[in-house]
């Protein structure tokens, strides 16, 4: 028996956990859905917050205020790690935000919005060159997505296990047009060149394989604590 549907309900159960905590201070947003939060703070203090998001597709996280008390509080996003170069607006004022956590300190009114972008372009990630079955490879992501090629996207008579990417091929994101299936560029090349469209929502449109490592021309190696969860979150997907 697959462990996919069993998981999948479970986490789909207890997601307004997964989203957002919240302590005497104020609220943390861990993960980006579009959602309604309704909190009430220590000292009956009720705050409701919108998030407006279709990450990761894009990388703006828009968290509007619906209601909020009169005295300030703190909202927390958070800052994935791969995310160097995000920045975050609120009270009209635009700062960097640094991987980890970014704090927004202030009287909240009702109507205010605070601004999450986070970059989400094409990027490889190398494994540790101590890994033996990986050596040489290269993972394709975007965002928090890892990318994989599939064999029904490849040329006739090309196998996964002989792609290659040039180490000058570039990064490229775009979207093809596969019958609405909504597929990505393939950031790099095949050694005889050509790119590759890679498939963003895992395989699913026929049999072959696929890989999620691609091998690399001339490859070179080299938490805050845990707040109380919310009790009060209205999750509206």
């Amino acid at each position: 028996m697959s462990c996919c549907p069993t998981n999948l309900a479970r986490t789909f159960a207890s997601l307004a956990a997964y989203l957002a905590t919240a302590d005497d201070g104020g609220i943390q947003l861990h993960q980006y859905a579009a959602a309604t939060l309704n909190v009430s703070l220590p000292g009956d203090r009720p705050v409701e917050l919108e998030v407006d998001t279709d990450y990761p597709a894009t990388g703006r996280v828009t968290v509007r205020v619906l209601r909020s008390p009169d005295d300030p509080w703190t909202l927390t996003l958070r800052v994935p790690p791969w995310a160097a170069g995000a920045t975050v607006t609120a009270g009209g004022h635009r700062r960097a935000a640094a991987p980890g956590w970014v704090r927004v300190e202030r009287r909240f009114r009702a109507g205010e919005t605070v601004v999450l972008d986070l970059p989400v372009g094409p990027r490889l990630t190398e494994p540790d060159p101590r890994i033996d079955a990986v050596r040489g490879c290269v993972a394709v992501e975007r965002g928090p997505v890892v990318l994989c090629a599939e064999s029904v996207d490849l040329p006739p008579g090309a196998r996964l296990d002989a792609l290659r990417l040039e180490r000058d091929g570039g990064l490229v994101a775009g979207l093809v047009d596969d019958a609405g299936a909504g597929r990505r560029h393939l950031p790099g090349r095949r050694r005889a060149g050509g790119r590759l469209a890679v498939p963003d929502r895992g395989p699913r449109r026929g049999r072959g394989g696929a890989r999620a490592h691609g091998r690399r021309a001339a490859a070179a190696v080299p938490r805050l604590g845990r707040p109380r969860p919310l009790h009060h979150a209205d999750l509206a997907t």
